[in-house]
């Protein structure tokens, strides 16, 4: 009976499917992951030993969903039916937009010497220069990619916590940072007059 009820091992298709393709589309869309999500750092090591070993991908598949549960990671590209966190047509919009902005930081580079010689990528992030075109535009477009659909979320939802809004549409991004700083001093005077009003007491 307990041969009969055990699972085959997944398949190399299924498993670069299910949890290598998502790591690694997640991972594009959050380029600064380690800063944020420290209880994910097991999760490369995890995917090597998935890779070299077929009979263990089941548990290791469960182990990596665990760790973006355990870190309530809001995009969890392994929830079920998780997909993109945007409307299709959104995502349309945001992907054409996209796609024309790298072309002209591709231009950019190709047409700036100074640009060539002066910008490097974050020290957050590893730092570094740039080798190509190429590189300097995806590093650029990965930074943005995220930021637009957590803009366009927080819009969608009424709320202001992010520093911009986007409405998912050809227009420019709005800047909720005046607003936020006065949220903020207000917060903080709020929580001033209570602690002297204990102290009064």
């Amino acid at each position: 009976m307990a041969e009969r009820n055990k699972q085959e091992p997944m398949t190399d298709s299924k498993w670069k499917e299910s949890i290598v393709q998502k790591w690694k589309n997640w991972v594009k869309d959050n380029p600064d992951w380690e800063d944020f999500y420290d209880g994910l750092m097991s999760v490369p090591s995890l995917i090597e030993r998935g890779t070299k070993n077929a009979e263990k991908r089941r548990r290791i598949a469960t182990g990596i969903r665990t760790c973006f549960i355990a870190m309530e990671v809001s995009d969890n590209p392994f929830a079920a039916g998780a997909t993109s966190s945007l409307p299709e047509k959104v995502e349309r919009t945001k992907t054409t937009e996209l796609g024309e902005l790298k072309k002209a930081y591709i231009n950019f580079w190709k047409t700036c010497a100074q640009a060539r010689r002066y910008l490097v990528k974050s020290k957050r992030g590893g730092g570094g220069v740039f080798s190509s075109a190429e590189e300097f535009a995806q590093y650029q477009i990965d930074l943005l990619t995220n930021k637009l659909s957590a803009y366009y979320n927080d819009f969608a939802d009424g709320k202001t916590t992010k520093d911009y809004h986007w409405k998912g549409t050809q227009t420019a991004l709005i800047n909720n940072i005046p607003l936020l700083k006065k949220a903020k001093e207000a917060d903080a005077k709020k929580t001033e007059q209570e602690e002297a009003s204990k102290e009064a007491e």
